[in-house]
C-alpha cells in the first residue's frame, strides 16, 4: 500500500439559484482566508490554496494536514461540480523525518533493540498520520457543502 500523497473528490450539487461556479468558488475563496490559509489563489474555474501545519492557527485547523488544494467547479446540464484535490505532502514528509531521526540512535544500539522499538514507533506514526489524513478527508467536504452555500449535495470520492 503505498502513502495517500493526495486525494481527489467531487462534490455533486442540485442546480440551485445561487449555484453559479464562479460564486460558488468567490465564496468558497472567501471561507479559505477565513480559516487562514497561507495563500488563496483565484483562478478562473478554480481555487487554489495553500494550508500546511506551520501557520500560526490551533491544531484543530481545517487546513493544518493539507499542505495545499485545489478546487474547480464546473455547471453540468443537471448538477454543478465541485471537484477538489488535497496534498499531504508536508504532514507525510514531517511525520517520517523526526521518525527517521530518532532512529539513528536505535540502530546504533544493535538490531535487538532496533527491533523492539521499531514496530511500536511504526505504528504510532501510521497510525497518527491516517487519523490526521481521515479527519480531513471527513472535514473538507463537509467544508465545501457548508461554505459553497450548498444543501442537498452528495459526495463522490475518486
Amino acid at each position: 500500500m503505498t502513502l495517500p500523497l493526495s486525494r481527489t473528490g467531487t462534490i455533486r450539487l442540485q442546480l440551485r439559484p445561487g449555484h453559479d461556479p464562479e460564486r460558488i468558488l468567490d465564496r468558497l475563496a472567501r471561507a479559505l482566508r477565513e480559516v487562514r490559509a497561507k495563500e488563496v489563489r483565484r483562478e478562473p474555474g478554480a481555487v487554489v490554496f495553500v494550508g500546511g501545519m506551520f501557520r500560526r492557527v490551533p491544531r484543530s485547523n481545517l487546513l493544518g494536514p493539507i499542505g495545499w488544494g485545489r478546487i474547480e467547479v464546473v455547471r453540468q446540464p443537471t448538477h454543478v461540480e465541485v471537484r477538489y484535490r488535497l496534498v499531504f505532502t508536508e504532514l507525510i514528509a514531517m511525520t517520517i523525518i523526526p521518525f527517521g531521526v530518532m532512529s539513528g540512535p536505535l540502530v546504533a544500539g544493535g538490531p535487538g533493540h532496533w527491533l523492539s522499538l521499531a514496530v511500536p514507533m511504526t505504528g504510532v506514526c501510521a497510525v497518527a498520520l491516517g487519523v490526521s489524513i481521515a479527519i480531513a478527508l471527513v472535514r473538507f467536504p463537509a467544508f465545501i457543502r457548508r461554505e459553497g452555500g450548498v444543501a442537498g449535495s452528495t459526495t463522490v470520492t475518486a
